[in-house]
């Protein structure tokens, strides 16, 4: 395994035909010449994210289908998917100062939302960077990718890693050992989630996404956002979280296992990133090389107890703006007065689950809670709750895909919106709205709103509920 430090530069500020893209493209072709059984090969280990071939072999029964999400190990196992590949392209392009290239689009929106020029269609960009399974206007360059779908205010809202409300900042402890689960943290859901359904194509499918080469650019800026998380906050010390073994291949092709704690303490100091994020207000960077102290994750989760739940039913979500109301007895209407303060220390969750689709829609659906009818939603309205997103894959063939469960932390909402006079004590109406790629500047508009696009792929939502915390 090769251990060469690496600075991990934004995709934005490089020469399209510089070293870092060169190194990359080339590194790639190499991958893809390899026969797909061999663990040194692109086929290999982008189906060690996810696959819809069944492992034939105990090699490929062993590391494919092992990417961790919607639990607490999302993010530090793709933190080592991703180095231990950045290793493999160092070693098939024969440039071991290669690091991986971060898409930073969150900052200088709406330049850098755009698909960076060398992954679009020709004659922008060209393969190995371009593959064709995307969305056609984001492969041109004529749409990018919305402002809301790509900020991570409420991710850097929450200092803690996880906690009970709303799966914090990283997400909860897996129920069971299975490589996807239902506890979402806030940085998965947006921006992660959200841009895998934008880009659209291989990306929308746990079990193709890593086939792409924008994925391992997406990742390389999701593990920015949490350094830069990291400059105010601290990961668990939890050995449930730090000593969990998972299997790689290193650039001879030989398997390991490893734990996170092994990893950080072996190869954590390695990467640094040229632009690292601001942390969440009020923060200062640490030393440099310093690292941020660990806490243990908070306590026993208080027990839950649901306060609301709309009428049984399937909800359908068809590409149009869609209000589920949520009735309100007396235990939730004093409950949520007494919330409403931020002195009582009591706190409300909304959770949307049995979220269910076909094909995925063409990004993610905005939820509000109590959006006042005729008003244009905003993602930086005090209605704004946060995004559902339909990033799951088929448990069986032919079978729906399915996510997890979704849940939102709305205490600051109930509270504001109650200050505001515009709470409705016998009822909370859930909006969701239609998100996805938006035209880029001086790109054609389409004729008509995103609202109104009737051919969107269908979901459903089967469970809408307003929770204590």
């Amino acid at each position: 395994m090769g251990d060469q430090p690496r600075v991990r530069r934004n995709v934005y500020s490089l020469d399209p035909k510089g070293a870092e893209l060169t190194s990359y493209a080339q590194g790639i072709t190499a991958m893809q010449a390899r026969p797909a059984n061999d663990p040194t090969s692109w086929t290999f280990w982008a189906a060690m994210h996810g696959s819809r071939k069944r492992p034939s072999t105990p090699l490929e029964t062993q590391l494919w289908n092992g990417c961790q999400h919607g639990c607490w190990f999302f993010l530090s196992w793709h933190r080592m998917y991703i180095y231990f590949f950045e290793n493999m392209i160092q070693a098939a392009s024969g440039d071991p100062s290669f690091g991986l290239p971060y898409w930073n689009y969150s900052d200088q929106y709406p330049q850098w939302a755009a698909l960076p020029p060398p992954f679009q269609a020709p004659p922008t960009g060209a393969a190995p960077l371009y593959v064709p399974n995307r969305d056609a206007g984001i492969n041109s360059g004529s749409s990018v990718l919305p402002q809301g779908d790509v900020d991570y205010a409420n991710a850097y809202a929450v200092s803690e890693f996880y906690r009970s409300i709303d799966n914090g900042f990283g997400g909860g402890p897996p129920a069971g050992d299975s490589h996807f689960d239902t506890e979402y943290g806030q940085l998965e859901m947006t921006p992660h989630n959200a841009v895998h359904n934008d880009v659209g194509g291989w990306m929308t499918d746990p079990d193709t996404a890593a086939q792409d080469p924008i994925f391992w650019c997406h990742h390389s800026n999701i593990d920015r956002l949490w350094e830069g998380w990291l400059k105010a906050n601290a990961d668990p010390t939890d050995a449930g979280w730090l000593d969990r073994q998972y299997p790689f291949v290193d650039t001879s092709g030989k398997t390991f296992t490893i734990t996170f704690r092994q990893f950080a303490q072996t190869y954590g100091g390695n990467v640094s990133y040229n632009d690292p994020p601001a942390g969440p207000p009020g923060t200062a960077d640490p030393p440099a090389g310093g690292s941020s102290p660990m806490s243990p994750v908070n306590g026993p989760a208080p027990s839950r107890r649901t306060l609301a739940v709309a009428p049984e039913g399937s909800y359908e979500l068809t590409g149009r703006r869609s209000v589920v109301s949520v009735p309100l007895q007396a235990e939730a209407r004093s409950y949520m007065a007494e919330a409403a303060d931020p002195a009582a220390g009591k706190r409300v969750g909304l959770r949307i689950d049995d979220i269910q689709f076909d094909e995925p829609p063409k990004g993610p659906y905005q939820v509000f809670l109590n959006l006042p009818e005729g008003t244009t939603p905003d993602y930086r309205s005090p209605y704004y709750v946060g995004n559902v997103t339909f990033f799951g894959h088929a448990h069986e063939p032919g079978a729906r895909r399915r996510v997890g469960s979704h849940r939102f932390d709305v205490t600051r909402q109930v509270s504001e919106l109650k200050a505001k006079g515009e709470w409705d004590d016998g009822q909370v109406k859930v909006t969701f709205v239609p998100s996805g790629p938006v035209p880029a500047p001086g790109a054609e508009t389409p004729g008509e709103p995103a609202e109104e696009e009737l051919s969107k792929p269908k979901a459903w939502v089967g469970h809408v509920s307003l929770f204590n915390g």
